[in-house]
Protein backbone atom coordinates (compact mmCIF):
# COMPACT_ATOMS: atom_id res chain seq x y z
CA UNK A 1 0.00 0.00 0.00
CA UNK A 2 2.47 2.62 1.05
CA UNK A 3 4.77 1.64 -2.13
CA UNK A 4 1.90 2.42 -4.55
CA UNK A 5 1.25 5.77 -2.77
CA UNK A 6 5.45 6.70 -3.11
CA UNK A 7 4.55 5.81 -6.79
CA UNK A 8 1.51 7.64 -7.35
CA UNK A 9 3.08 10.81 -5.65
CA UNK A 10 6.59 10.49 -7.55
CA UNK A 11 7.50 13.26 -9.57
CA UNK A 12 10.52 12.44 -11.89
CA UNK A 13 13.25 11.09 -9.61
CA UNK A 14 11.83 12.76 -6.29
CA UNK A 15 9.05 11.18 -4.49
CA UNK A 16 7.01 12.52 -1.87
CA UNK A 17 6.18 9.98 0.29
CA UNK A 18 8.68 7.28 2.10
CA UNK A 19 8.82 4.89 5.23
CA UNK A 20 10.79 3.12 7.26
CA UNK A 21 9.70 -0.13 8.71
CA UNK A 22 10.90 -0.70 12.28
CA UNK A 23 10.93 -3.95 15.19
CA UNK A 24 9.59 -0.84 17.18
CA UNK A 25 7.38 0.73 14.73
CA UNK A 26 7.24 2.74 11.24
CA UNK A 27 8.20 6.12 10.48
CA UNK A 28 6.18 7.70 7.88
CA UNK A 29 8.05 10.85 5.87
CA UNK A 30 6.26 13.18 3.66
CA UNK A 31 7.62 16.52 1.46
CA UNK A 32 6.62 19.48 3.64
CA UNK A 33 5.33 21.11 0.47
CA UNK A 34 2.70 22.91 1.68
CA UNK A 35 0.80 21.42 -1.26
CA UNK A 36 1.66 17.93 0.01
CA UNK A 37 -0.29 18.79 3.33
CA UNK A 38 -2.92 16.19 2.76
CA UNK A 39 -0.87 13.30 1.63
CA UNK A 40 0.00 12.89 5.93
CA UNK A 41 -3.21 12.50 6.38
CA UNK A 42 -4.25 10.22 3.94
CA UNK A 43 -1.07 8.17 5.01
CA UNK A 44 -2.02 7.98 8.43
CA UNK A 45 -5.39 7.03 7.79
CA UNK A 46 -4.06 4.33 5.59
CA UNK A 47 -1.57 3.17 7.75
CA UNK A 48 -4.43 3.03 10.67
CA UNK A 49 -7.04 1.21 8.14
CA UNK A 50 -4.27 -1.82 7.58
CA UNK A 51 -3.07 -2.32 11.14
CA UNK A 52 -7.57 -2.68 11.98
Amino acid sequence: MLERTKEVTRHEKYTCVEYAIFVEGMANLVDAHQQHNWLMKAATRKVCQATI
